[in-house]
């Protein structure tokens, strides 16, 4: 402080008198306020001040730098001496002290130098000591360790912890023979040992145990599986092959307990996708942990997987076991204690651990897929026998194509598949396709046999029933009579909604549709279950090849997970449809065949009769019809039976059509529905089968047609023959008297009275008659005109044979019996007689008619003849007109119509009918005639169209329909009809030889 304030004092006293003025002005100037300052003194003024102010402050510096740099140098130097020797005395009294500490311990080590000696022997015992106690610790507790273990299903890590205690028995050597005296003493002291290594190397037998069971789990991750193999190569010693060929082994034992029926509880569809899911699983663990690809290929997934696990947990670089236990014995007080040689301890191998050579996997994988292929078609084949329809079968496959799908079979599959097999693995075509193909044929089988077996035992009991007499039930009745059941009212006939429309039809018509088709409720009943089996069976089938809207969505749409579909689960609906044809074909063939036996008998027993007689017959009559009926019926009313045959339907959508039939009702649809089925085919199976039921149909029609004809026959003949005077007054008629005008000789004129027959006799009207109740009674309005024609004229060439029998036999006849049966003839004739479809047919029995005529002339006196022609004629016209309608059901159409249409009406107006009417007769009301066309035709009425006629609402619709199946109506007039022809030639022959013998 002195030295400062001499410092201050100097500066003063150097520049105190000098700088005294300036200094104060300066202090003056800085204490100003600025505005005053400027205020106060003038910018010049303010500017010297400035200057003077800092030359002031650069003085100042520069003496003070002199001043410091001169005076107080030597002052400096001093005082860095003096710090400097108090330092040095500082050190030099720490390295005295130093020194003496030094000293004193030096003394001290050599008395603790023995002692330090002593401990570490001691301690090196008791290190010794708590080694061997810290592993007998962890070998006591490693049995809780392995169960741990083996209930986390960690089976690698239990397969260590059990080689540690092995390693832990070998070092302690209680695992010899004759172990060593320190082995001995420590069995001593702790005998616990003796029996924990008794009951540690049980834990073998679990582990090894534990692992095969995994690999058997369908559902085992490839980790898991990888870790399962490498606790058997590490517990058995064995190579990657050895274990490859185990795991294919235990996958094919997994499979076949899966396809087992009683082995397991749950679905079939469920065992069916585990069956897939295995499949598809163990292919993918094959690659993932068996395949070694080659160096730098196939990186982005992970492959060798049991080589990979196998070098993690033996070898140089592998993580000791100890690191299992260590978190949880890091904290534990004898963890310290343990060994290095335990705690560095690794498993090795005394084999090579090779990998699978890719020709051994590929061999070894085709032959384990082709076991595979069998074990599933004869397992799972007999699981789908526990599955009785198509849908189940179809829940089965949409649940196989969803698994799939979701299980991305088609990602990264086929590469897969290449590596092992070189070839991609169809899981569907080849393991479950051809069984399910199978268990649908089967299905369809039975089912069409079931329906053969119902429809066979309804036709036997239908039968058995028809054979008994006296039956009162009503639906037989109707078979024995069925002009009975077509008159009559039913509730059922009209619906209530009864307005006349000209395109109803089926159902909404009620009844009166079948009978105008002569569908008796029997026949009616049958086919109707019939087709509700069939149509039962044909929606079981659609679920298989029909395509939802869900579906038809998802395949519009597409789906961006994947590339591709699993499979085509459209590929087996031609198989099905081929199934389904063959089954309902091999059905109906079964029911004809039972048809075709039952009309053979009864054609046998009809040959066997001795009695003749409708009445002696007539039950096994009815069975023919009813048969006959039965296969028009299969036809007509089983649209089901129809969708079933043709197989392109079902494709192209015939289900939808069978649902609306089973929501509308079977008969209701028909039309509707075959208004969408394309041209029949002859030759398609459909057309072929339809040919087989009109054929048998026909050979029943024909049984009764000739049946009918031979009876009718028999009894006219035996009234033509019997010529007993109480015979012929039985048959006769009364004869019309008229007057007639007879010019003489002489020219004059004159009357007189002849008697001709009117009628014909009662055994030719009875006869008639016969035949049209006849042709009434089992519907002849729905026969076929094939069938009518061929009755009618068997019938009519009988009575030709009948009559020429009798002018065989009678060498003369009186002539008013001849005039009879010329009446008797013609008028036959003219009623049975029409032209067919055997045009050569026709024309020789019009000659023999005529020969028949011109024998049955010769006993009748020719002038009489000639007189008696005309008015013959005229009365045989007469009669023909009446009888026409009564007796129209054996006439064919042109008769009706040629008979009384005034000349020059036809084609001058239109007809407005769509059935042909008989001319106007004052004594009868128009009615319909029938005109059926064959049903051995084709009929496709579905392709001609209909004429444009008001229909009268007194007609039936399927009338309707045999219309347009005929395409147009019968012409009005037939010059070439039979009567016509001979009424025409009569006349003028006769006269001619009147004139000729005058």
């Amino acid at each position: 402080m002195g030295s400062s304030e001499a410092l201050s004092c100097r500066l003063h006293g150097n520049h105190g008198g000098r700088d005294q003025v300036s200094y104060q002005t300066t202090q003056h100037i800085a204490a100003m306020d600025t505005n005053i300052l400027f205020q106060k003194y003038t910018i010049n003024e303010v500017k010297d001040t400035e200057k003077r102010v800092r030359s002031d402050i650069e003085r100042k510096k520069e003496d003070l730098r002199q001043m410091v740099g001169e005076r107080y140098r030597d002052l400096i130097e001093a005082a860095d001496t003096i710090r400097q020797m108090k330092n040095s005395a500082n050190n030099v009294g720490q390295a005295v002290s130093s020194m003496d500490k030094y000293c004193q311990q030096l003394q001290k080590n050599k008395k603790n130098h023995a002692r330090e000696n002593m401990e570490a022997a001691k301690k090196k015992e008791h290190d010794a000591f708590y080694s061997i106690a810290a592993e007998i610790k962890l070998l006591l507790d490693m049995p809780e360790r392995i169960w741990s273990s083996l209930e986390a299903d960690e089976l690698l890590s239990a397969s260590r912890l059990y080689l540690l205690s092995h390693h832990i028995m070998s070092s302690l050597h209680l695992d010899s023979p004759s172990p060593p005296p320190s082995a001995q003493s420590l069995l001593a002291f702790f005998p616990i040992l003796s029996r924990q290594w008794s009951y540690i190397s049980h834990f073998k037998v679990a582990i090894l145990q534990n692992a095969r069971n995994m690999l058997k789990k369908p559902d085992a991750t490839e980790k898991a599986t990888a870790e399962a193999l490498c606790s058997i190569v590490l517990l058995e010693d064995t190579s990657p092959r050895q274990v490859f060929t185990e795991y294919l082994l235990a996958k094919t034992n997994t499979i076949q307990q899966l396809c087992h029926p009683g082995q397991q509880g749950g679905s079939i569809k469920a065992h069916v996708c585990g069956v897939v899911q295995l499949i598809v699983s163990t292919v993918r663990q094959m690659h993932a942990v068996f395949y070694s690809p080659e160096a730098g290929s196939f990186k982005e997934q992970a492959c060798d997987q049991l080589l990979t696990t196998l070098h993690s947990v033996s070898g140089d670089g592998a993580a000791s076991v100890y690191s299992l236990l260590e978190p949880e014995l890091r904290n534990r007080p004898f963890a310290k204690h343990i060994p290095s040689s335990i705690a560095e301890f690794c498993p090795s191998l005394k084999t090579l651990a090779n990998p699978v050579s890719q020709e051994h996997l590929q061999a070894s994988c085709q032959q384990w897929i082709t076991t595979c292929v069998e074990t599933i078609h004869r397992g799972v084949g007999e699981l789908l026998g526990y599955v009785s329809t198509i849908k189940g079968l179809v829940s089965i496959r949409d649940a196989v194509w969803d698994m799939l799908a979701q299980d991305g079979a088609g990602t990264e599959w086929g590469e897969v598949c290449q590596h092992i097999l070189h070839r991609e693995v169809q899981v569907w075509e080849e393991f479950l396709r051809p069984i399910l193909l199978n268990r649908s044929q089967v299905i369809i089988e039975s089912q069409c046999s079931s329906t053969a077996e119902l429809s066979l035992q309804l036709v036997t009991n239908t039968l058995q029933e028809l054979g008994q007499k006296n039956s009162t039930e009503r639906t037989l009745m109707s078979e024995h009579n069925v002009a009975g059941y077509v008159w009559t009212e039913m509730s059922s006939d009209m619906p209530s909604r009864s307005s006349w429309f000209h395109n109803k039809t089926g159902e909404e018509m009620g009844g009166l549709a079948m009978k105008a088709k002569a569908f008796t409720p029997r026949v009616q009943s049958l086919c109707k279950k019939m087709d509700n089996k069939l149509e039962s069976l044909l929606e079981d089938v659609s679920q298989y090849t029909s395509v939802t809207r869900h579906q038809q969505d998802i395949s519009a749409g597409g789906d961006s997970s994947t590339d591709s579909p699993p499979f085509d689960k459209f590929a087996d609906n031609v198989h099905l449809e081929k199934y389904l044809q063959n089954g309902c074909a091999s059905c109906v063939t079964k029911l004809l065949e039972c048809v075709s036996a039952e009309l053979k008998s009864a054609r046998e027993v009809l040959l066997n009769k001795t009695a003749v007689g409708i009445s002696d017959s007539s039950s096994t009559i009815d069975k023919a019809l009813f048969l006959a009926r039965l296969c028009f019926g299969l036809v007509e009313i089983c649209p089901n039976l129809q969708l079933c045959m043709m197989g392109k339907q079902l494709k192209d959508g015939a289900q939808d059509s069978a649902r609306v039939l089973h929501k509308q009702g079977s008969w209701r649809g028909v039309s509707k529905m075959q208004g969408t089925m394309p041209p029949l085919d002859e030759n398609s199976p459909w057309g072929k089968l339809r040919s087989q039921l009109f054929a048998t149909a026909d050979i029943g029609h024909r049984l009764w047609a000739e049946h009918t004809s031979g009876w009718l026959v028999d009894q006219f003949s035996s009234a033509l023959r019997d010529s007993s005077p109480a015979a012929l007054l039985m048959s006769a008629t009364n004869w019309e008297e008229m007057e007639i005008q007879e010019e003489t000789e002489a020219g004059k004129s004159v009357q007189s009275k002849i008697r001709l027959p009117a009628q014909a006799s009662w055994y030719v009207q009875s006869m008639l008659f016969l035949l049209c109740r006849e042709v009434n009674r089992v519907g002849g309005h729905a026969l076929s005109r094939s069938i009518i024609h061929e009755v009618v004229q068997q019938t009519c060439a009988g009575v030709l044979t009948a009559y020429e029998a009798l002018l065989q036999d009678s060498a003369t006849l009186p002539q008013a019996r001849a005039l009879q049966l010329v009446f008797d003839l013609r008028y036959i004739t003219n009623m049975l007689s029409a032209r067919g479809p055997d045009s050569q047919a026709y024309r020789a029995q019009a000659d023999r008619v005529m020969r028949l005529l011109e024998k049955i002339e010769t006993h009748i006196d020719p002038f009489d003849l000639d007189v008696f022609t005309p008015h013959l004629s005229k009365a045989l016209d007469r009669l023909t007109q009446r009888c026409s309608v009564m007796l129209g059901v054996t006439t064919s159409p042109d008769r009706h119509l040629a008979a009384g249409r005034p000349p020059g009406s036809t084609g001058q107006q239109e007809q407005h009918n769509v059935l042909p009417l008989p001319p106007p007769i004052p004594r009868f009301s128009l009615l319909p005639i029938n005109t059926r066309t064959d049903f051995s035709r084709p009929r496709q009425s579905i392709q001609v169209p209909v004429p444009k006629v008001q229909v009268l609402p007194s007609l039936s619709s399927s009338v309707s329909r045999d219309v347009e199946e005929s395409g147009r109506l019968p012409r009005a007039a037939s010059p070439s009809s039979l009567y016509s022809r001979i009424g025409a030639f009569s006349t003028g022959w006769l006269s001619n030889i009147g004139q000729g013998n005058k």
